[in-house]
C-alpha cells in the first residue's frame, strides 16, 4: 500500500502486502492506521490538532498546497486572510474544534453588508479551509458546510438598459471589450485572457471556468466587430490589454448611474443567452455557447423565456382542424 504525500511527511513508509501470511498483513495495516490516528503533530508542529486556531490551521493548509504543487499565489492568500479575519471579528478566535453551525450563520449575517459576489468568496474560503481540515482528520465534520439557499429571482437586463450601458461605454476605452463580452456571452475573466492565437476564421477559443477551453462560433455580428477592433499581430498578445482592477473600477462608475444601479459584467452574459433563447435558437446551442456541461444550469441561472414569445410561436402554427390527416396518410402509403 503506497502512502499519501501527507503520510510520508509524517514519517510513515509504504507497506507491502506481498506476504504469504494475510494475517500478518492485516496486523500491519491495523497498527499502521492506529499510528496515523494517534499522530498529533505535522511538519514539526507539536500543537495538538483540536487546539489549532484558524491562522495556524491556514498555515498548514498553505504548506499542504505547496507540497502538492498547487501553491497559492499572494492574492489568494490575502483573500483567505481577509475571510479568516472576518470570521474572527464575527465569532472570535477560537480553536477550530469549537466552531459550530451557529457560527456559520453569525458569519454569514456579519457579511450581509457586502456585495453578493464578495460574500460568496468569503464563505467559500472558510468552507474550503474547514473542508480540508476534515479531510486531514483534524475535525470530524465541517461546521461551515453550506446549505442550499433559496434561489433568487433571475433578473435579466432589458434591451433599454443594455443600450444605455453601451452608450455609456462608448465614451470610455472599454467599449470594444464590452461589445465583445456581450456578443460572446463571456465571463469577464474569459474576455481579459483572450489571446490573438485563439481566434481563427470560424471559432473563438476562450479560457473558461474550470481551467478548460470552450469554443464559440463566430456569428455575423461578432465577425463585424472583429473587423473593426484593433487586434494585435503577435499570437501571444492579449486582445484586450486591461487589468481586472481597471475594469472593476469601470463597472463601479457604471453602477453610480441611476438607471444602471447594480449592473455587473455578468449581466451581459445572461442577457445574450436569454436573447438567443427568445430568438428561437435550440437550447443545445445556447448551452454549448455558454460552455455549460448541463443544460439545467443554462435554464436555471441564465435563461428567462418571455411568455409573449412563446405565444407568438404557437400562433404561427395552423389550426389542427385545417390539416387533412387522411390525405397525409394516403400520401404515405403511395
Amino acid at each position: 500500500m503506497i502512502t499519501s504525500s501527507r503520510e510520508k511527511r509524517l514519517g510513515f513508509k509504504s507497506i507491502s502486502l506481498k506476504t504469504v501470511n494475510r494475517r500478518i498483513a492485516d496486523s500491519l495495516l491495523t497498527d499502521y492506521n492506529r499510528k496515523i490516528k494517534n499522530k498529533t503533530s505535522i511538519d514539526g508542529n507539536s500543537q495538538p490538532r483540536k487546539l489549532l486556531n484558524l491562522k495556524a490551521a491556514f498555515e498548514l493548509y498553505k504548506t499542504d498546497r505547496a507540497n502538492t504543487t498547487r501553491e497559492y499565489d499572494s492574492k489568494t492568500i490575502d483573500a483567505y486572510m481577509i475571510s479568516i479575519n472576518k470570521l474572527i471579528e464575527s465569532c472570535g478566535d477560537k480553536p477550530i474544534d469549537n466552531y459550530t453551525r451557529e457560527d456559520y450563520h453569525t458569519f454569514v449575517y456579519y457579511l450581509d453588508g457586502n456585495s453578493q459576489n464578495t460574500k460568496s468568496i468569503r464563505t467559500k474560503n472558510i468552507y474550503s479551509l474547514f473542508n480540508w481540515l476534515v479531510r486531514e482528520e483534524y475535525l470530524n465534520r465541517n461546521p461551515f458546510k453550506r446549505v442550499k439557499e433559496i434561489q433568487k429571482d433571475l433578473i435579466i437586463r432589458t434591451p433599454a438598459e443594455i443600450k444605455l450601458f453601451l452608450e455609456y461605454a462608448r465614451t470610455t476605452k472599454f467599449y470594444d471589450q464590452v461589445r465583445f463580452q456581450l456578443l460572446a456571452a463571456a465571463r469577464l475573466n474569459e474576455t481579459l485572457s483572450l489571446k490573438r492565437k485563439w481566434i481563427n476564421k470560424k471559432y473563438i477559443r476562450l479560457w473558461a471556468k474550470g481551467n478548460k477551453f470552450r469554443e464559440i462560433p463566430i456569428l455575423k455580428e461578432m465577425q463585424n466587430l472583429l473587423d473593426v477592433i484593433e487586434i494585435p499581430d503577435d499570437p501571444e498578445a492579449y486582445v484586450f490589454s486591461f487589468t481586472k482592477d481597471s475594469v472593476w473600477r469601470f463597472y463601479q462608475r457604471v453602477r453610480q448611474h441611476d438607471s444602471l444601479a447594480g449592473f455587473h459584467s455578468h449581466d451581459l452574459r445572461s442577457y445574450m443567452l436569454s436573447k438567443f433563447a427568445n430568438e428561437g435558437r435550440p437550447m443545445q446551442f445556447v448551452k454549448d455557447y455558454a460552455g455549460h456541461t448541463s443544460i439545467k444550469t443554462t435554464e436555471k441561472y441564465y435563461i428567462r423565456i418571455k411568455q409573449e414569445k412563446v405565444r407568438e410561436s404557437f400562433d404561427e402554427i395552423k389550426d389542427f382542424s385545417e390539416i387533412n390527416f387522411d390525405r397525409m396518410q394516403n400520401k404515405d402509403t403511395q
